[in-house]
């Protein structure tokens, strides 16, 4: 994490890791789950107001897409590192996630981070 150009003096403790990890872990789970069950009611919600077969299949088309969505990133979520305590605690035998296998997950997922993972890191 880069803090937005603001660098080392931002960058949290071990302590503040250790404490705020495994609400980070659980903030992150409800968000997922809370914007991909938003998206899903959306399509269901214009599946009521529109019965004509134009909108009928590419709407089921969308909310099956969004509820493989939400079962790909739930289970990224929770296997991106073995043990789950290894994202904020050091542990010498993690299994974690390489840095290409999320970069691919990121690009697919949330193109929203595309610009900062493809800055210049010089």
């Amino acid at each position: 994490m880069y803090a937005h150009g603001r660098g080392s003096e931002t960058t949290p403790s071990p302590f503040d890791k250790v404490r705020f990890g495994p609400l980070n872990f659980a903030a992150v789970a409800t968000w997922l789950w809370s914007l991909n069950l938003i998206r899903i009611s959306m399509g269901f919600l214009l599946l009521r107001l529109k019965d004509d077969r134009r909108w009928l299949w590419p709407l089921r088309v969308l909310v099956i897409l969004q509820v493989a969505m939400l079962l790909v990133a739930t289970a990224v979520h929770f296997c991106m590192c073995r043990p789950i305590s290894a994202m904020w605690l050091p542990t010498a035998d993690a299994q974690c996630i390489s840095p290409d296998g999320m970069l691919k997950y990121v690009l697919v997922y949330d193109r929203k981070f595309l610009p900062y993972l493809t800055q210049d890191k010089t």
